[in-house]
């Protein structure tokens, strides 16, 4: 935690991440994304691909721990429930 109250940390994870060669090249879909991205180099590539697993990650994590995730499948729960009992009048 810095002076802030905010997390601060580092990660190091060698991913080897390559935007030249057959693979891109022939791929539409890779083709798009990467244009998306303003076609980042590897190493930029790299680092926004960590970015977005760390956000996911934390994006889980912040799920799990709150009691959002809990009502949201309780209330899905519920009107399978109420759909079912629905067809089962018909």
């Amino acid at each position: 935690m810095n002076d802030q109250n905010q997390l601060v940390g580092e990660l190091r994870v060698p991913t080897p991440v390559g935007v030249v060669r057959r693979l891109p090249n022939t791929n539409p879909t890779i083709q798009n994304n990467l244009a998306l991205l303003g076609h980042p180099s590897a190493k930029t590539l790299g680092e926004i691909m960590a970015a977005v697993g760390l956000y996911s990650a934390y994006a889980a994590i912040s799920a799990l721990s709150g009691e959002g995730i809990i009502r949201g499948h309780m209330k899905l729960h519920n009107q399978a429930e109420a759909k079912s009992r629905s067809h089962a009048d018909v």
